[in-house]
This record gives structure tokens, sequence and C-alpha cells, in this order.
């Protein structure tokens, strides 16, 4: 389940870890839904949690999201713990693990032990995996593409492409320049 810190007033927090409020409204909802939800009080910090469901509906105050499971902390948790400086504006996405919030890894991954296919020179043959041939760095191919050679898909076969210059201007004019409307031009093709 995805975890975010939800930013929320002091008596919106209380009404939903008291039970009062079984819907939170979003104007803008989060995507990943469910998720666990962390109430961060501006100045005070992470309240308590909440279990937040999809959109069930939208009203005039936003799209209705219900609220499951609240629980309230015992002294409001401090936003470093859960990786962030500030309190969100709407919500931020963090990871959780064991229960407690913690925050996304920012740094260069370690390399992995294993190796890749390729990099153990296996390739899928129709009996299994056999051992591939080495194969040396390749040399360049003396073959051009067919649009370098010039030439284009036509309906006999290939030909030669004609080259292309400027395009020349179109001598019809549109229908508002030929004085026709919508009307006449409707009746015209039913006429044909």
């Amino acid at each position: 389940m995805d975890a975010l810190v939800l930013a929320i007033t002091r008596e919106n927090a209380d009404a939903i870890l008291d039970g009062k409020r079984r819907f939170d409204h979003r104007r803008l909802p989060p995507k990943r839904l469910p998720a666990r939800a962390y109430l961060a009080v501006s100045g005070e910090g992470v309240v308590g949690e909440c279990e937040l469901g999809v959109p069930e509906r939208q009203t005039a105050e936003g799209w209705a999201l219900p609220v499951s499971k609240p629980r309230r902390y015992r002294t409001a948790r401090d936003l470093d713990a859960f990786g962030l400086a500030k309190t969100p504006r709407s919500f931020q996405y963090i990871q959780a693990s064991e229960g407690f919030a913690r925050a996304k890894p920012q740094g260069p991954r370690e390399p992995t032990q294993m190796k890749s296919r390729r990099d153990r020179g296996l390739t899928q043959a129709s009996e299994g995996f056999a051992r591939a041939k080495p194969q040396g760095p390749r040399e360049p191919t003396q073959t051009k593409s067919r649009r370098d050679r010039g030439l284009t898909q036509a309906s006999e076969g290939f030909a030669r492409a004609k080259p292309q210059g400027p395009r020349e201007p179109t001598q019809t004019k549109s229908r508002r320049d030929r004085g026709l409307t919508s009307l006449q031009v409707s009746t015209r093709s039913s006429r044909a």
C-alpha cells in the first residue's frame, strides 16, 4: 500500500481522528489510492494516520475520499522522520516500511551481483540456453538505406524519388474565398 503525508487543518484532523468525519474532501485527489495517510498539521507535525480509499463521488467541496482506521498519536511526530523538511501543500508520497514512514533513498544504486544473460554469454536457443559465439566489433555496412539511395515505395515496387524543391502555391481557393457557405457545399455534395 502506498503512503503519503497529507496536509490538513487542525480542526479537520481532530474530526477525522475522533471519527466525526468519514470523508476527506480534496479538489485534486492523489492518484495512487487506497493509501495510508499521515495527517500533517502545519506548525505541529504529524498528529495521526488513517487509510484513504478510492474517491467515491465529487461534491461541491471536491472529491470525497473515504477515511478508515484513524489513529491519533500521543505526541506529534516531526516531519524529518518522514523525510520532509516542511508540510506539503496538499500531499506528498513517501516510502513506508514496517508501519512507519521512511524517506525514499536518494543516492546512487549499488551494483547488483547478478549478471545479465548477455554478459554471461548466453543466448536463447530452441533446446534451452547455450553459449553464445563471441562477437567482435561489427564492421560498418557498405549498403545505404533506401532513403539515402533516393528510393521510395511505389505501387510497382521501388523507383527513384523525385527531387523535392520548394513547393509551388496551389491554384485552388478555399470555400470562403470562393464565396461558398457550408449549406451550399452540402447541397452540392448531395447532388453528386
